[in-house]
């Protein structure tokens, strides 16, 4: 989901996440196909996926609101 919240992570994971959504035009659902895709434009997005799942942390409550 692209929103405000990218500007509060790193470059590496708001570039996995642009390939991640941008990858969901070749392949709608989260299929190997999908991953594949994934993989041939991020080789490390199982790494930045984990990082990314933890990045919450990083968004300040304020930003968050509203």
């Amino acid at each position: 989901n692209l929103n405000r919240h990218l500007l509060f992570l790193a470059p590496e994971l708001v570039n996995y996440l642009m390939v991640h959504e941008l990858s969901h035009i070749l392949q709608p659902n989260h299929s190997p196909k999908f991953w594949k895709q994934v993989a041939s434009c991020e080789p490390n997005y199982q790494l930045l996926d984990k990082a990314l799942n933890k990045s919450h942390k990083l968004i300040p409550l304020w930003a968050s609101a509203g």
